[in-house]
């Protein structure tokens, strides 16, 4: 597969990653991963100024039994629904223009899926990671899919960890709009949604520096929870509009497209 991975924050901010990624075997459960990239980082906001690029050879090894709740006659997933994984990586970077070993990072990511019906259930997720090296790198999140309740790429690190919780359950089956005649027949698939799914969510961990803080971030552990609700609205492109608001902790809300983890 290949990689091709870029993001600019408030025009100062900005990382690009291009490579590769070979598989080495496949199984049912279990997939091993070797991947490299060259990576591009550039910050001229923040206390420490950066430009590089750098070289990165990275390995994965996952377990994988997740059961998505994908349906044959379903055009939309919401996401895993049953069963358990386990995601680890490691990578290596090494600097383009002679200045050796920079960083290692290693991660871990483990999820555990506890249904109660075919649309609700218990969902279970522990993350884990650390950067280390001459110039570790830095680690970002926020929103949906990370650390719900502040935006999106809002903190930094090079260490963190998290638990989160989440009880999903089923909203509505439809809602929408209908017009009546030619409109209504040409703009239905874009004004009518189904099966609309919601639940709360519970995030505790932290982000943080084990050295100075380079980038929007804090040195030393400090505890942050969020806890909130959120709702799922599959949409005709395949994808759900996924919102969150946090009511308490940390209380910002976060607008996504993707799949529940």
């Amino acid at each position: 597969s290949y990689i091709l991975d870029y993001w600019n924050i408030d025009g100062n901010r900005e990382s690009f990653n291009a490579g590769i990624s070979q598989n080495i075997f496949i199984h049912e459960f279990l997939n091993w991963d070797v991947t490299i990239k060259e990576k591009q980082a550039s910050n001229n906001r923040d206390i420490q100024r950066i430009n590089w690029w750098r070289t990165n050879i990275g390995t994965s090894l996952s377990l994988d039994t997740l059961i998505w709740d994908c349906q044959a006659n379903q055009w939309y997933c919401h996401g895993p629904h049953s069963g358990a994984a386990v995601f680890t990586n490691a990578e290596a970077d090494i600097d383009n223009e002679g200045g050796g070993f920079q960083a290692m990072d290693f991660n871990l990511d483990a999820r555990y899926h506890i249904p109660f019906t075919d649309r609700s259930g218990l969902a279970l997720r522990a993350l884990g990671g650390k950067s280390i090296g001459p110039n570790p790198n830095s680690f970002v999140w926020g929103g949906n899919r990370t650390f719900r309740g502040i935006p999106l790429f809002s903190q930094a690190g090079d260490t963190y960890m998290m638990q989160t919780t989440e009880l999903r359950f089923p909203i509505l089956n439809a809602v929408g709009a209908i017009f009546s005649g030619p409109v209504g027949e040409g703009f239905a698939s874009l004004t009518l949604f189904f099966d609309i799914r919601g639940g709360l969510y519970h995030d505790i961990g932290d982000m943080w520096y084990t050295k100075n803080p380079l980038f929007e971030g804090h040195q030393g552990f400090t505890l942050q929870r969020s806890a909130g609700y959120f709702v799922n609205v599959p949409t005709i492109f395949g994808l759900n509009a996924r919102f969150n608001k946090g009511l308490y902790g940390k209380k910002d809300w976060n607008f996504w497209l993707g799949y529940n983890w």
